[in-house]
């Protein structure tokens, strides 16, 4: 207490020094916190002989300063007598709780009562011992919302559990027991910004479904962010539900798993988060998009057996740098069994499954690799797609068109080993650029493609029993297949392309083969150089444009000698 007073008294006698300094008033009588706490005049302390409060130095005949000079004296005392950093401590087992909570005898028996105690300073943690927490809850945070979460961090602080333990350390929210998500639910968390969570086990939450605050109360059944500027770091989200965003709305995840949530309208797993090395398992939306995650960003993420009734069984409208897109699904005319309306960017999407579009639907994938994808309609591995520098194989439609990919425009691609039980083995509309169709199937027409238009293409070695390599109106330009068609553009050879290895067998059971240009290959230099190649590169990593003429296909020949990256 007397250590309060000294800082009180400092903090008034900086004010009055200001006010003096500014206007060139004198106090001479010391104000009641410096008489009380026993500070002195004159000498090197506050003072001085005429009764001028200041510091050891200051004189009446001083450059006046202004008072604003002193505000940040007085904000930095402020901030000293707030109180040093200090942990609390959480302990469900404790015998002997009591405040201030700063040790493991004395620690706290729930987590939100030493949330309450702790400072609202950055680097303020609270450290929690193992145990499940599934009792309690908070309403009202944010402000006016109806809710009850379980816990709710509404500092920016961090809350720890004390082993990085999330598989012991358990904050359980709770279901409705007639709706799952209703009047009844609690859930996990509740965040503000830059508040963090390191280790925990977030389970059971559940939002509301009408009433209260749209987004507050029925986003967000593990755990609800203000924004993205708030970190849970090796967490696991498991077995959450929400109206939406059954796992999190918003926040940054790092390494962590969220594992069978779900949410009718939206964001099975997660709804506007950014995660980095985050697994996403198992969740699924029955009634929207983005069974893994919606409208978030993704960097070197995981995201397997996710499930949307609508589209984007993987992700929606997200950008995924990195990641792994496999065995997701969905349901809808919108498809994209792995993602929906996103962009990919060095992913794989492997064994995704939809109506439309089994590997990527809309959007655009970068550097990717499409390959055992199914669409069961349209678009094995990709629809209403634009793809760039990447590898469709292996992907099918059973019961219909455009095995690798369906109206959809490609750059620099290669479609091996793709087929469609109609039309498309490789491509059914759409339009190429310096592409490598070869190894496709198509049941019944176009083994490599049907409709479109081809620039710089390759497209050889594949079968169908009507036009084994190009179906119905396809318009070449540079490009090396055979036959030929009606509308021979000059430019066009059907001579063999001369590949290292062009592979064996057709569609999916297509035998891989090496697919660059061999030396004596009449497609070197035979292209048509366009404006879109510029600081272009192809498949392999290597300027598109080397030797003064673009190459036909997807990979530009190298000459003897010459070092170059394998993609």
């Amino acid at each position: 207490m007397r250590r309060l007073h000294l800082l009180l008294a400092e903090l008034t006698l900086l004010r009055q020094k200001a006010l003096w300094l500014a206007t060139g008033r004198i106090l001479r009588r010391r104000p009641s916190y410096a008489r009380r706490s026993g500070l002195r005049e004159g000498g090197s302390g506050y003072g001085g002989q005429d009764g001028i409060f200041g510091f050891a130095g200051f004189r009446k005949d001083a450059p006046r300063l202004a008072a604003g000079c002193f505000t940040v004296l007085v904000i930095v005392f402020t901030q000293t007598a707030s109180a040093a950093l200090t942990n609390r401590y959480v302990d469900k087992n404790c015998a002997t709780p009591s405040e201030p909570y700063d040790s493991w005898e004395n620690a706290a028996t729930d987590i939100q009562t030493a949330i309450n105690y702790a400072y609202t300073v950055a680097g303020e943690t609270v450290l929690v011992a193992a145990a499940t927490y599934d009792t309690g809850g908070v309403t009202n945070y944010p402000t006016a919302t109806t809710l009850t979460n379980r816990i709710a961090i509404y500092k920016a602080i961090t809350v720890r559990s004390a082993n990085n333990d999330p598989t012991n350390t358990i904050i359980k929210g709770a279901w409705d027991p007639i709706t799952t998500n209703g009047p009844a639910a609690v859930r996990c968390v509740y965040m503000t910004n830059r508040a963090s969570l390191i280790g925990f086990m977030l389970t059971n939450g559940a939002t509301l479904t009408s009433g209260g605050d749209g987004w507050y109360d029925r986003f967000g059944g593990g755990v609800h962010c203000q924004s993205t500027n708030t970190v849970i770091s090796n967490c696991v989200l498991a077995c959450n539900s929400a109206n939406g965003a059954g796992g999190a709305w918003y926040g940054t995840l790092y390494n962590s798993t969220l594992i069978s949530n779900s949410a009718p309208n939206g964001g099975g797993g997660v709804y506007f988060s950014t995660l980095y090395d985050c697994t996403l398992t198992g969740n699924s939306t029955s009634n929207n998009y983005g069974g893994g995650g919606y409208a978030g960003n993704m960097y070197g993420c995981t995201l397997t057996r996710n499930w949307a009734l609508k589209g984007g069984g993987g992700a929606r409208l997200g950008i995924l740098s990195n990641c792994t897109l496999a065995g997701n699904s969905s349901g809808g005319d919108d498809g994209g069994g792995g993602a929906f309306g996103s962009i990919l960017y060095n992913c794989v999407v492997s064994n995704n499954a939809a109506k439309y579009g089994g590997g990527a639907s809309v959007g655009t994938s970068c550097n990717c690799l499409l390959t055992g994808n199914l669409a069961s309609n349209s678009g094995g591995g990709a629809y209403y797609a634009t793809v760039s520098n990447c590898t469709l194989t292996g992907n099918s439609v059973p019961n219909g068109n455009g095995g690798g990919a369906h109206q959809s425009i490609l750059y620099n691609c290669l479609l091996s080993g793709n087929s469609a039980s109609s039309n498309g083995g490789g491509t059914h509309f759409g339009t190429l650029y310096n592409c490598t169709l070869t190894g496709n199937s198509a049941s019944n027409a176009g083994g490599g493609t049907v409709t479109g238009g081809l620039y710089n293409c390759i497209v050889y070695f594949n079968t169908a029993p009507t036009g084994s390599n190009w179906f119905n109106t396809v318009f070449f330009t540079n490009s090396c297949t055979t036959p030929t068609t009606t509308v021979w553009a000059a430019g066009n050879i059907t001579n063999d392309p001369m590949l290292v290895n062009k592979g064996s067998g057709y569609g999916t059971n297509h035998v891989a083969g090496t697919y660059r240009l061999a030396g004596n290959s009449p497609c070197i230099n035979a292209g048509t150089n366009q404006d879109w190649m510029t600081n272009a590169y192809d498949l392999d990593g290597r300027a598109r444009i080397r030797y003064g003429i673009v190459d036909m296909g997807a990979y530009e020949r190298v000459n003897e000698g010459t070092v170059y990256k394998v993609h």
